[in-house]
């Protein structure tokens, strides 16, 4: 009968799930550099685009008289 030491049993990183059910971790060297990128580029550009958004409500309430009530200002905070 053998004995394992620490550390000397299986290498595979693995976890259980709520329900008993069992999962493999996936490492991040897992991910290609091209899926990272493309990933970062559109997650870029849709925070740029709600930024600019943004800035551009708070504009035409600055700029519109009309829009200068209570409710409008609490939108632009």
């Amino acid at each position: 009968m053998d004995v394992l030491g620490p550390g000397q049993g299986n290498n595979t990183t693995s976890s259980e799930g709520p329900f008993g059910t069992r999962a493999n971790a996936t490492g991040i060297s897992d991910v290609t550099f091209s899926y990272q990128v493309i990933t970062s580029l559109l997650l870029g550009t849709l925070i740029f685009c709600a930024v600019l958004g943004n800035a551009c409500v708070v504009a035409a309430i600055a700029l519109e008289r009309s829009l200068q009530n209570v409710a409008n200002y609490l939108i632009g905070s």
